[in-house]
This record gives C-alpha cells, structure tokens and sequence, in this order.
C-alpha cells in the first residue's frame, strides 16, 4: 500500500502501512511502517512512530560542519592547524567530538600525502588518540569548545599538502586550502 500526496491521518488507533510517501504527513496516535518512509515535507506524530526499515525526511545533511584554518607556526618549519567543528548555524559546536584527520595531496582529500614530515602533529587543543598512519594520518578528539589545535612540522616546507577532516556522522571529506606559504620556513 502506498499513499501519496498529502496526507492528513487522524486516527484513533495505529495507522499501519507498509510503504508510506507522502508530502506531510500528521498522524495523532501511531504509525506503524513497515517497510519505508519518506516524506519530503513535515512529518509529526503525537504518538509512537514505528519504523520497520528506511526513514528519509528531507534532505538529509550534517548536523555539523568544520572549518579547517592553516597559518605560520613559531615552531621552526611548522603549520599550525586549526579545526573548528560549526553547527549548521555557523556557531561554534561546544562539544567533544571525535574524528580522522590526514594530509593529502589533493584539494579533494583523495589519498594520503607521498610526503614525508620531518615531525609528527602535536596537539595544543584537544587530544591525538592515535597515529593511524605516522605523520600522516591520525584519530583526534577536540576540546569541550569544539576545537582541535594542533602543529605539523615539515623541513621541506611542501606547498602542496591539504588537511582532511573526515566527518564523524557522514564520512564526508572536509578539505583545508592548499598549505602554500603556512610553514614557517617557507616564503
């Protein structure tokens, strides 16, 4: 059974369908689906809503975002990197949040860096869990302010290199501007 269009669904007891599409959809006790859902407009439910398999509303989109801000270290040939995590609002996501951080060279984030850092990301704001792979990929977890702050240090001042941030909800790849002239030995 499918509806579609919109739908205004009173109902004293469970409404029950297998696949539901609809544009709106209000229905004032429970629905129960059994298969799939997708309502491109609003869906309200004063009662139990019961999925069986896909619920899609909308589009679906990161509740968050990171900017990812690049500048001269007073490390001698460091980079230091800046992540701030954004609510789709643009504020400041104040929360902990954990996610892989690497260096690519592309401006699309595929593949790890060929390059080999001279030193290791140290951490100034948040936490390096883990290198996953050494001095070029690695698990973070930023401060309660949502931020990570850290220094990459690289003798050959590289102009080529791009931080990736991937998200930690949708996989998505979050890339830097190329790191051109943000080494601390480079001109």
């Amino acid at each position: 059974m499918a509806i579609t269009g919109t739908n205004t669904l009173h109902q004293d007891e469970t409404f029950v369908v297998e696949t539901l599409t609809t544009e709106d959809a209000t229905v004032t006790d429970d629905l129960s689906v059994g298969d799939d859902l997708g309502v491109s407009g609003d869906l309200s439910v004063t009662g139990t809503a019961m999925i069986g398999g896909s619920l899609i509303v909308g589009t679906q989109t990161p509740m968050f975002t990171a900017t990812i801000g690049l500048a001269k270290s007073s490390t001698t040939d460091g980079m230091d990197i800046t992540i701030t995590l954004k609510q789709s609002s643009g504020a400041t996501l104040g929360a902990i949040q954990t996610f892989i951080v690497f260096m690519s060279e592309t401006n699309t984030g595929t593949g790890l860096t060929a390059d080999t850092y001279s030193g290791d990301l140290t951490a100034s704001t948040g936490t390096i869990l883990q290198a996953l792979t050494a001095k070029k990929a690695w698990l973070v977890t930023t401060a309660a302010s949502g931020i990570f702050a850290a220094t990459l240090v690289a003798s050959a001042n590289p102009t080529d290199q791009y931080v990736v941030v991937v998200h930690p909800l949708s996989g998505q790849h979050i890339v830097s501007a190329a790191s051109g002239t943000n080494w601390e030995g480079a001109s």
